[in-house]
Order: C-alpha cells, then structure tokens, then sequence
C-alpha cells in the first residue's frame, strides 16, 4: 500500500511540473465563463415545475454525502440527492424556501445553471410533524422486525431513512 501511494506521489509530482499541464490549466482559466451573480435554478417534479430557469441567489441541496450550496459562481457538478431539504435562497438575505424532497439529482452546469429533478417535493410548512414522528416509529418498528437481506428490510430501511430526514428536517430528534 505505501509503494503504491509512493509510486502514485511521484507520477502527480512529475505531472505537476509539466508544462503542458501547466498551459493546459491556464489554457482552462483564461476560457473560463466570468462569474455570474446569480445561479439559473430549473426544480421539477415528473407532474410539474417549481422553478423554471430562474434566477436565485442560493440554492441548498442535500447531496447524497453531504448538503452543499450552489450559487452563481458553483463549478459543475452532478450529486444523488438523499431525502432531506431543498432550500432556495431567492436573494441575498432572503429567508429560503424549504422544500422535503424524497431523493433525485442535482445538475449544476457551467453557466451555474442548477437542474433539480426530484420524484417528490413538499413545501417544509405542508408536513404534520406528528404524521412524520408516528411514521419514523411504524418503519423503525418494521426495520428491526424485518430479515436482513430481503426486499421487505430494503424497504423498511428506506421508509425509517426518509422519515428520519423528515423529522429531522421539522426539527424533530428522533
């Protein structure tokens, strides 16, 4: 293991001083799009759209290892999304809006336009935080009943993680 970190240090170093490396990362920085002030952000459901190419300060999304937030400078990338918030920020300052999202994926493109495609999103203030406890102890209470390696564990496990984030997401411990 250490040969193998050793040899791989000393290949990274030797392209490091390359100067073709190191015109190929200016050659990057120099045709790189001038930050935007603002991140484009497109929210659909498969039924409807919540947003549609527009303009927001922040939008914060629960990425599958972690939540991060994309703005308008955010270089591209594509995440899973975990069960947990969806949070937009229309301007600097504003209070979000908080969407419960079940899971799906988040593109952030270039140009730091942002397409969230989720199979559901509830607006956090639709959500009975008594509904969302009773349902986290019914699918906790399968989960440990449940055989591992079965389809009714697998399912069990998903319902006690997306109620989980829902209560968490009331600011319910559970």
């Amino acid at each position: 293991m250490m040969n193998t970190l050793r040899i791989a240090s000393r290949g990274l170093r030797k392209v490091q001083s390359s100067r073709i490396h190191s015109s190929a990362v200016l050659r990057f920085a120099e045709e790189a799009a001038p930050a935007a002030a603002t991140a484009k952000l497109n929210f659909n459901l498969p039924h409807k759209s919540i947003y549609s190419n527009e303009p927001v300060h922040t939008v914060i999304v629960p990425g599958l290892v972690g939540e991060y937030g994309i703005t308008g400078t955010h270089q591209p990338v594509m995440s899973e999304l975990k069960p947990g918030l969806v949070q937009v920020f229309k301007n600097e300052g504003d209070e979000p809006e908080k969407y419960f999202v079940s899971g799906g994926f988040a593109l952030t493109h270039e140009d730091a336009t942002t397409d969230v495609s989720v199979a559901e999103a509830v607006p956090l203030e639709e959500l009975d935080a008594s509904l969302a406890q009773s349902k986290y102890a019914e699918a906790k209470a399968q989960l440990d009943a449940a055989t591992p390696d079965t389809a009714e564990h697998a399912q069990a496990q998903i319902a006690a993680e997306t109620y989980e984030a829902m209560c968490l997401a009331l600011g319910i411990t559970v």
